[in-house]
């Protein structure tokens, strides 16, 4: 029986499964802000190397102040949606979040995404073990856009933000696609760890 595990701190920490991660599995961490707790951690049960990616100059400047000698991680300074270019986004106080203004928010700031097709392609990546999102609804274009390229990573640990959405369909309908592929296997709040049902069925 695989056991899901919260993995990282209480503010930046996912339920995953461990078990299905190794120092060769592909482990893809979006919105990382100011704590990289999950990245850690988990390279510490499992030995894996992660990427990292944010977009924040918050972000950006305090992991080159605190832990570019990691050998572990790979630092990215961009983000991901379903496009590549400059993404629109709202900064509502100087912080490290910032929100879609596709979602109704003001446009104060751009910064670089990337689809994930872009992003693998580029690095030459064939499986994604566990992909972790945390990027402030922009999870509701990346996920469609992810199944439309046949991109199905092993784990996807979500958060989901459907308090930003002024229509809660949006959420649903992208909950219902996840549901026709993936398995829920664990649940806080707000964070999800879905397993693909193929991966389900081979372990079985």
């Amino acid at each position: 029986m695989l056991s899901v595990e919260f993995v990282g701190s209480s503010y930046g920490g996912f339920p995953c499964i461990p078990e299905l991660i190794n120092k060769n599995s592909v482990v893809l961490d979006f919105g990382v802000g100011e704590d990289i707790s999950f990245a850690k951690e988990l390279h510490h049960k499992t030995g894996c190397f992660v990427e990292v990616f944010d977009f924040t100059p918050n972000s950006i400047s305090w992991y080159k102040k605190n832990h570019s000698d990691l050998k572990y991680i790979k630092y990215n300074d961009y983000g991901i949606s379903n496009f590549d270019g400059m993404h629109k986004v709202y900064n509502y106080g100087g912080g490290i979040s910032r929100r879609s203004s596709w979602m109704g928010y003001e446009n104060n700031e751009n910064y670089p995404v990337k689809s994930m097709k872009t992003i693998i392609d580029e690095k030459n990546i064939k499986i994604i073990d566990i992909l972790k999102l945390d990027i402030e609804g922009e999870e509701y274009k990346v996920i469609p856009n992810l199944f439309e390229n046949q991109i199905f990573p092993k784990q996807i640990c979500l958060e989901e933000h459907k308090r930003f959405l002024k229509d809660q369909r949006i959420h649903d309908e992208v909950f219902e696609l996840l549901n026709i592929f993936y398995i829920l296997k664990g649940k806080t709040s707000t964070e999800y760890c879905f397993l693909l049902k193929e991966e389900a069925n081979l372990i079985k």
